[in-house]
């Protein structure tokens, strides 16, 4: 890392994550954040405590922030998601009450007024959001109603998408506050020292086109911009877990005669962000990188029947002959909500298949519906041998924090004699590449008042 000291700032549910990628950075100890005072120890930097209504009550250690390097690793939980904003605009500037006697009884707030206080702010922030959960609505489209449905085939739909990917880009590319803490006019004069820069990564967005247009367009992000790669699935914003897992995972059951190799994709949406990775990193030919077809009628989404693959023309075809048997396949998308689309695209994959294939998945983010019991039903589901099985395996990353303390929890209570069919990738090695290559210079860091 660079010489700026760094702070690993994330909240209590992504605790697990941190402690893996701090020494990855080669930062002695991450720095403990906490919702419990008990917990606290000697110095916490980050204390996530609520009111008793369940408002947020959030401190931070000054020392643990200012003048520092701060990586704020951000939850895709929805109860975090206004503090975690408050959190990051506070970073780039807050102040500080002067260490006063006369205020310390009591009277914090007379400091504000009386103007005794230092405006401070990290020297640089990245900030790291392993699951953008928001990214599911990046579009704007008309809908209708018909029949108690909703629709989008009527010209005339009176009804538009809110798309939340964008709107939540905005709120995080906001500016912070520029108005005095005590609503007594401006801050000091003069001029206030700029933000600090702060940079952006995401991992293995869904649609990245229309995100990249709304950050690039608030100006708020130091990230160089550069074209999207999507042999590598790289961009200004953007880095693919996906591409870690097909080099260090996948090439490992890749090895010798790869005419049993295959990837499927359960849509051709998939297909087309991903398919150069997977030649790439896999040296495998366009004829065994397939997709399954769907039909979307309005919000209604169904498989259909085949496996479709690009000749080397590049047009559409369907594969007439069955996937040889023994064949190892991956069946990957970049996430899944229950696992139903992963269930019934191996079951599509065996219909086309010969017998003994290997069918393996795998989502760089298992939301799960952020929902126990669905958790454990898709554990349940890849674990079910009363039937014909129809995944064999099935790996995921941990950017989705409580769904995958949950599917822990339901993986630990297995048999310990049973062979694994989960494998849970962390995303530690993924994030360190990423923060490295862009880690700040000097120059980029803004000194702290």
């Amino acid at each position: 890392m660079s010489d700026i000291p760094v702070t690993v700032l994330y909240p209590p549910d992504m605790a697990l994550l941190a402690d893996e990628l701090a020494p990855e950075l080669g930062v002695d100890a991450r720095v403990l954040c906490t919702s419990e005072i008990a917990e606290l120890g000697p110095a916490p930097a980050a204390c996530w405590e609520t009111f008793p209504s369940g408002d947020p009550d959030i401190k931070l250690r000054i020392d643990a922030v200012r003048g520092r390097h701060v990586i704020f690793l951000m939850s895709s939980d929805k109860e975090m998601i206004f503090e975690q904003l408050s959190v990051l605009l506070f970073l780039q500037r807050f102040h500080v009450p002067l260490p006063l006697e006369e205020y310390a009884k009591d009277k914090w707030k007379r400091s504000l007024a009386d103007s005794k206080y230092e405006i401070a702010s990290a020297a640089f922030i990245t900030v790291v959001i392993p699951w953008y959960r928001h990214c599911q609505m990046e579009r704007t489209s008309r809908w209708a109603i018909a029949d108690g449905k909703w629709v989008n085939s009527k010209p005339e739909g009176n009804f538009v998408d809110v798309p939340t990917a964008l709107q939540y880009a905005a709120l995080l590319s906001a500016p912070p506050i520029v108005a005095g803490p005590r609503g007594g006019g401006p801050w000091p004069k003069p001029p206030l020292p700029p933000p600090p820069k702060k940079r952006l990564m995401l991992l293995d967005i869904h649609e990245y086109e229309d995100l990249e247009l709304a950050l690039n367009a608030s100006g708020a992000w130091a990230n160089p911009q550069v074209p999207y790669d999507y042999v590598h699935g790289t961009g200004t914003y953007f880095a693919s877990a996906f591409d870690y897992f097909l080099q260090y995972i996948l090439q490992a059951k890749f090895t010798g005669d790869k005419s049993g190799c295959f990837v499927v994709f359960p849509d051709a949406g998939a297909h087309r962000r991903f398919h150069r990775m997977v030649m790439r990193a896999c040296q495998i030919g366009q004829t065994q990188i397939l997709w399954i077809p769907k039909s979307r009628i309005g919000a209604d989404i169904k498989q259909t029947n085949g496996l479709m693959y690009l000749d080397e023309a590049g047009a559409e075809r369907l594969r007439a002959d069955p996937i040889p048997g023994s064949s190892y396949v991956l069946l990957a998308d970049d996430f899944t909500n229950s696992g139903s689309t992963l269930f019934g695209g191996a079951k599509v994959i065996r219909k086309h298949a010969e017998p003994s294939v290997h069918v393996a998945a795998y989502v760089s983010h298992f939301v799960g519906k952020y929902d126990r019991p669905t958790v454990s039903k898709f554990v349940s589901s890849l674990y079910d041998n009363t039937g014909e099985r129809s995944l064999d395996e099935f790996y995921c990353t941990d950017s989705v924090a409580q769904t995958i303390a949950w599917l822990r929890e339901d993986l630990a209570k297995r048999p310990q004699d049973e062979e694994p069919r989960c494998h849970i990738m962390s995303l530690a090695r993924v994030i360190k590449d990423w923060v490295i290559t862009h880690q700040p210079k000097a120059p980029e860091c803004c000194a702290s008042q």
